[in-house]
């Protein structure tokens, strides 16, 4: 029942945190909720473009049409191309968004907003998909799997992810909210510094957005895989806190109060 109202708290942050960052947003410094929507859009179009091309790609090194890395070494690759198109679509896809769809969105407070829509619609779908293991969960609990048209292998494993889903300690749903949290930052940070390429006309600061994404994503899945999610999160924290900075250190004078 714990790890169950666990999950409870975990999905209404996720679903709901971004909405409230949203009223606060435009409460607090009179920016559009359009910006929110524009942020949604570049996030769904980078992922547009970002995930077919994976999907092929994968298919292409699954048949030989492209040379597969060691075995030794399929994680860290797999890991480093996840991390880097990452970086290298969502940003691209947000310098376009600035450059032809919100020409006019010029201003530090803007950018806070179109990044937490980019970053909200993110949390938002993670929420949804954290909603639909924890019905599968549930439901497949309380079934015969025997009575699954699968074979006795695969019902096993079906039994053992369920097992192992419940078994999970209770505070482990509160690390999802909190990363999402962290990850919403850090995507207002990457928004404030593509903004810098038109504020002050240095392309130089879109490579700088692509590389903190890539690397922040990099450095949070590795740590994840090696010494599990409680050390990723403590990492995630520094990334959030040095975006905060970010944020903070290109916050016009003018813009000190609203």
């Amino acid at each position: 029942m714990l790890l169950h109202l666990a999950f409870g708290v975990e999905i209404l942050f996720m679903l709901l945190f971004p909405v409230a960052l949203g009223f606060y947003l435009v409460r607090r410094f009179g920016v559009r909720w359009g910006l929110f929507g524009f942020g949604a859009l570049a996030f769904v179009g980078s992922q547009v473009v970002r995930l077919p091309l994976l999907y092929g790609a994968t298919i292409a090194f699954q048949r030989g049409m492209l040379p597969s890395p060691p075995e030794r070494y399929a994680f860290a690759f797999n890991v480093v191309v996840m991390s880097l198109t990452a970086g290298f679509f969502e940003e691209g896809t947000r310098y376009l968004v600035y450059r032809f769809l919100i020409k006019k969105v010029r201003t530090w407070r803007e950018a806070l907003a179109f990044g937490a829509g980019h970053g909200g619609i993110e949390s938002i779908g993670v929420g949804m998909g954290v909603v639909l293991t924890l019905v599968t969960m549930i439901v497949r609990r309380g079934m015969d799997l025997s009575q699954l048209p699968v074979s006795g292998e695969q019902a096993t494993l079906i039994a053992q992810q369920v097992e192992q889903f419940f078994a999970l300690p209770w505070y482990m749903p509160r690390l999802g909210g909190v990363e999402r949290l962290f990850a919403i930052t850090l995507h207002i940070s990457l928004a404030v510094l593509v903004l810098q390429v038109f504020t002050r006309g240095k392309i130089s600061y879109l490579f700088m957005a692509m590389g903190y994404h890539g690397l922040a994503n990099l450095i949070a899945v590795s740590i994840n895989a090696k010494w599990g999610a409680v050390a990723a999160e403590s990492v995630v924290l520094l990334v959030a806190l040095f975006s905060l900075w970010i944020i903070r250190r290109y916050r016009p004078v003018e813009e000190a109060s609203p």
